[in-house]
């Protein structure tokens, strides 16, 4: 026997394989379709400018998507947590990145890929080099260093000039504890020409 309720009761038909949020045995991550158009980083690009974006957005752009197991804007964040600002766009062994990070490949290539650009486009404005004379110079410039969770070894080179032409992370070790070897220190420095080396 049918009633005018049969239609309100027929059960309702998913048409996607989206998981549904139903309660505390499943978990949804939010991804960048998720959220409001003015929180997308390209929507945010478009409307406020490069200059509004946090570096972790602007690295999400470059990346475009995330992997299986990491949404992008949870990995560009982590990966600057782990690696920090001014270290990551330093990086140029993509395969060691991608190690250390826990990242494909073709993503390291890309952050590689961009940081060399900068250096090159920074090449033509020399004068604008940061220049390490004291300690106090030193600790200014590795401000991005101070929160970071594991330990670093960051090599910054210097020419004649005191100007840095070079700067990268030699090594990632654990909370508390870091080992590298001298020639992955002074390789760089033999690769640039470098007149002197500080370590952090």
């Amino acid at each position: 026997m049918r009633t005018n309720l049969d239609p309100i009761l027929s059960p309702y038909t998913i048409s996607n394989n989206d998981l549904m949020l139903d309660g505390d045995a499943k978990q949804y991550v939010l991804k960048v379709r998720d959220l409001p158009d003015e929180e997308k980083p390209r929507e945010k690009l478009s409307a406020l400018g490069p200059a509004n974006l946090t570096t972790s957005e602007l690295l999400a752009l470059v990346l475009t998507t995330g992997t299986k197991k990491e949404e992008v804007l949870a990995m560009t964040a982590r990966i600057i947590s782990d690696y920090g600002e001014k270290n990551i766009l330093n990086s140029t062994d993509a395969a060691a990145l991608a190690e250390e990070l826990d990242i494909p490949l073709g993503k390291a290539m890309q952050i590689v890929a961009c940081g060399e650009l900068g250096r090159r486009f920074n090449k033509t404005s020399r004068n604008g080099a940061a220049v390490i004379r004291t300690a106090k110079d030193v600790f200014d410039y590795v401000v991005d260093m101070r929160n970071l969770k594991k330990e670093h070894l960051r090599g910054i080179y210097l020419d004649t000039h005191y100007q840095v032409i070079h700067d990268e992370v030699i090594s990632i070790g654990t909370v508390d504890a870091n080992m590298v070897h001298p020639r992955e220190v002074f390789r760089p420095a033999i690769a640039h020409g470098a007149a002197a080396v500080i370590l952090v």
